[in-house]
């Protein structure tokens, strides 16, 4: 299921976020049969899409890459992220960053940690290194404003779920000092899903917040009725 959402509307969603020539969605067809995705059960696939004339389709290249899925206990008792100070210099758009990679990848793994929490050196909170972070204050559900960010698929389900639901959700700017008068945050993106945080730095949060787990059981419905509509076409 998440497979074909995420080629469908990963695509479309790209699209908006990445400055180039010509509709990455015409290639759906042939890149959705020929990637053999159906071999395999979970995965997180790649696609570059290089800057090309509009009838060019060399150098789309779709691959799979290393994924990390949480277990049922991270979702029950959160996961630890730590802060980095860096930014991204286009945050909107969906480009290759080795060197910030690299850096996130070996804090994450030194630090064991699950996720890196990007923050600007003036102190603004942006978002993680491959997902994006909400915090709830009260009743209301905060994020970054989506021009520091790149938006992900989960992200504007979040906004629909909470759009629907009456469930009051702004963007804001966030300061690194706000982090300790907050009284929930989650991260959201394919892997993760709806994933509480327990942890950022020495900051401690509830992961029973009843709004963070009414968000994660919206999703999870959201998820379901997706699946449903599939097996009915």
């Amino acid at each position: 299921m998440d497979k074909d959402r995420i080629i469908r509307e990963g695509i479309d969603l790209n699209s908006d976020n990445v400055d180039y020539e010509g509709d990455a969605l015409c290639y759906y067809d042939k890149f959705y049969t020929g990637i053999g995705y159906e071999l395999f059960e979970n995965g997180n696939i790649k696609i570059v899409y290089p800057a090309l004339s509009k009838t060019s389709t060399s150098g789309l290249t779709a691959f799979f890459i290393p994924h990390k899925y949480p277990d049922s206990e991270q979702y029950r008792k959160g996961v630890e992220i730590v802060t980095l100070i860096q930014s991204r210099p286009n945050p909107n758009a969906k480009i290759s960053n080795p060197d910030l990679r690299k850096q996130a990848d070996e804090i994450i793994a030194n630090r064991n940690v699950f996720e890196v929490l990007l923050i600007e050196e003036s102190g603004i909170i942006t978002e993680c290194s491959r997902a994006n972070i909400f915090f709830i204050k009260q009743d209301q559900i905060i994020t970054s404003p989506e021009s520091l960010i790149l938006k992900g698929i989960t992200r504007e389900y979040i906004f629909k779920i909470c759009n629907q639901n009456g469930i009051s959700l702004k963007e804001k700017i966030i300061h690194q000092s706000n982090l300790q008068h907050v009284n929930a945050t989650f991260i959201t993106g394919t892997s993760p899903k709806v994933l509480p945080v327990c942890k950022i730095d020495e900051y401690s949060y509830t992961t029973d917040n009843p709004l963070l787990l009414k968000v994660m059981e919206l999703y999870n419905k959201e998820i379901d009725k997706y699946i449903l509509k599939k097996k009915a076409q």
